[in-house]
C-alpha cells in the first residue's frame, strides 16, 4: 500500500490516500492496507480520507495496532476481499464519525472487525456492498460466504451504538450468502444499539443477521429493509436480546 506504520503514538492528520493498491492474494494472506498498513500502538486518526484503495483485506487500511482512535474519517468507494475500506485485526478501537459510501468486498462492505472492543459511534454507512464479484479481482476466497453489506464482526465486544445510520447497504447472493445488509455479526457479546436501518437489503437478515452469542440490539429504527428471510433481522445465535 501507499504507507506502513510500525512507530507507537503516531497523529494522522488532515490526510488523503487516494488510488492505492496492496497487491496480493487472499490465500496467502498478502496484500493488506491499500492506503495504510498500522502496526504500532496508540495511533490517533483526525480528518483522514480512504478513496478508491484496494487490497485484500483492508481496501483503505488495515488495522493491526492496538488503542487506536479515529474521528472524521471518510471512506469512499475502497475494495477487498474483506473489509472493503477498513480491516480490524487490532484490539481496543474506537471509531467515530466515519462516514462509509459505496465500499465493496466479499465481507464487511465497509468495515470487518476481527479484533476485540471495537466501538462505532456518529456513523453513516450507505450504498456498501457485500457481492461475489469481488472473487473475480482477488482469487483464493472461493468459500467466502458474503456478509455484512455495512459492518462484518466476527470479534468479541463490539459496540456499534450511539447514532449511527445505515442507508442502502446490500449483501447480495444466495440463500447460504446474503447475509446482514447493514451489518453481520459472528463475534460473541455484540452490542447494536441507537441506530437507523432504511433500506437495505439481503437474503437473509435485511438490516442486521445475528450468528453469535450474547448479542443485543435496542433502542432501533428500522424502515424498509428487504430480504427474503427476516426483513429487519434474522437471529441464528444465542441468548439474542
Amino acid at each position: 500500500g501507499a504507507m506502513f506504520i510500525q512507530s507507537n503514538d503516531v497523529n494522522i492528520k488532515d490526510t488523503s490516500f487516494e488510488s492505492n493498491v496492496a497487491e496480493g492474494n487472499y490465500s496467502t494472506g498478502t496484500g493488506l492496507g491499500g492506503g495504510l498498513y498500522l502496526l504500532g500502538q496508540n495511533p490517533d486518526f483526525v480528518n483522514v480520507n480512504f478513496t478508491k484503495n484496494d487490497a485484500t483485506l483492508g481496501g483503505g487500511v488495515y488495522i493491526e495496532g492496538n488503542n487506536v482512535d479515529a474521528s472524521n474519517i471518510n471512506l469512499y468507494n475502497n475494495t477487498a476481499v474483506q473489509g472493503g475500506a477498513v480491516y480490524i485485526a487490532g484490539n481496543d478501537i474506537t471509531l467515530d464519525k466515519i462516514t462509509a459510501k459505496e465500499n465493496n468486498a466479499i465481507q464487511g462492505g465497509a468495515i470487518y472487525i476481527q479484533g476485540q472492543n471495537t466501538e462505532v459511534y456518529n456513523s453513516t454507512f450507505e450504498d456498501n456492498l457485500v457481492t461475489r464479484d469481488i472473487d473475480l479481482i482477488k482469487p483464493g476466497a472461493e468459500t467466502l460466504k458474503t456478509m455484512g453489506g455495512g459492518i462484518y464482526i466476527n470479534g468479541n465486544n463490539v459496540a456499534v451504538m450511539g447514532n449511527n445510520t445505515f442507508r442502502r447497504n446490500i449483501a447480495s447472493g444466495s440463500i447460504d450468502g446474503g447475509l446482514g445488509g447493514a451489518i453481520a455479526i459472528e463475534g460473541g457479546n455484540t452490542i447494536i444499539y441507537d441506530g437507523q436501518f432504511t433500506l437495505n437489503e439481503a437474503v437473509r437478515g435485511g438490516a442486521i443477521y445475528v450468528d453469535g452469542a450474547n448479542a443485543t440490539v435496542k433502542d432501533m429504527y428500522f424502515t424498509t429493509n428487504n430480504a427474503v428471510q427476516g426483513g429487519s433481522i434474522f437471529i441464528n445465535g444465542a441468548n439474542t436480546n
